[in-house]
């Protein structure tokens, strides 16, 4: 339904897929690139002011509809990918700094061998080692991590190379009880535990540790067509926010319930959508539109509890219509 999200997005990461569905859900047409500029309006002088903040970007994309390009921020990284997807990433330039990074892929395991660093000028060179044992199962040495692969491809370990971090990964429980889990810690100490299952690997609980000791839980809940219909979080003081979403027959999500401790339960928010299944009003929001002749909405006003709050500018520039050379 969404081709650039679905393009561009890890779809079973919940909170991964909700991140860039502000960046790209809706898109039509066959753009080449996008570019989004974010305004506040300040109050005292009743201009809109540029906002400093990763909500101004830019994408450009190859008639797929793939990312290969991205701008985060105003001309602060600029990032040219092999696979958004995969973050497997060509060249990166960080403009404050000027400074550039290359990255060159081993054709037999897609896995990057070579990192290249440009710093004022100056050039350095390093080989990333890839490993293939004798049973299959491979052992790179990228820029920062050292990652161990099974002969199935997934990813057992990735263990830093300058710090004690690791994320370990167990699929003792896929096959049986169907999931699979990936734990971040330090040293012996654990801090995030995640576990993805369903039959779209969907992550389906996410565990928060403070000194090895659990301070929150959620856990999500999925319906048959792969929507969220429950995220309950349970804090470490034995409090708990259970979420129930509702969904219209668009599949667009159309309420937000909310039950907690001392029994109440009521609506926490309310959504309403125009023609183009764009977000027009919540409980204290509401967001007027203008369209391009694709059907891009090309600015965006916001306003906060019925006062101005803040004006989004996109630009789009569209591939030629017609035969192309590929």
């Amino acid at each position: 339904m969404y081709d650039y999200l679905e393009k561009n997005c890890n779809m079973s990461n919940w909170f991964d897929m909700v991140y860039f569905e502000y960046k790209l859900k809706n898109l039509k047409g066959a753009i080449k690139l996008m570019e989004q500029t974010v305004y506040e309006f300040n109050k005292e002088t009743q201009v809109f002011e540029l906002e400093n903040s990763g909500d101004n970007f830019s994408f450009e994309f190859n008639r797929e509809k793939e990312i290969i390009r991205e701008i985060r921020g105003k001309n602060i990284i600029e990032t040219k990918f092999k696979d958004f997807t995969k973050r497997k990433i060509l060249s990166q330039e960080y403009f404050s700094t000027n400074t550039i990074e290359l990255f060159e892929y081993d054709e037999e395991t897609d896995l990057a061998n070579k990192y290249i660093k440009i710093k004022n000028g100056i050039k350095t060179e390093e080989e990333l080692k890839i490993n293939v044992l004798k049973d299959g199962s491979i052992i790179h040495f990228n820029v920062n991590f050292e990652v161990r692969y099974s002969v199935d491809g997934n990813k057992r370990l990735e263990k830093s190379r300058d710090s004690d971090l690791e994320f370990v990964y167990d699929y003792s429980g896929y096959g049986k009880k169907g999931y699979f889990t990936k734990t971040q810690r330090i040293r012996e100490e654990i801090d995030v535990v995640e576990k993805y299952g369903n039959k779209s690997d969907f992550l389906i609980e996410k565990v928060l540790y403070r000194n090895n000791i659990i301070s929150s839980k959620k856990m999500l809940f999925f319906d048959e067509t792969d929507k969220l219909v429950q995220l309950l979080t349970f804090f470490d003081d034995d409090s708990f926010e259970n979420h129930y979403y509702f969904y219209n027959d668009k599949d667009l999500l159309i309420e937000n319930k909310i039950s907690l401790p001392n029994g109440y339960m009521g609506t926490h928010h309310l959504y309403e959508y125009d023609l183009h299944d764009n977000l027009t009003k919540t409980t204290d929001r509401t967001y007027e539109y203008k369209y391009d002749e694709q059907g891009n909405w090309i600015e965006r006003i916001e306003n906060y509890r019925n006062e101005v709050f803040q004006k989004t500018i996109r630009e789009f520039t569209y591939f030629p219509r017609g035969l192309h050379l590929v």
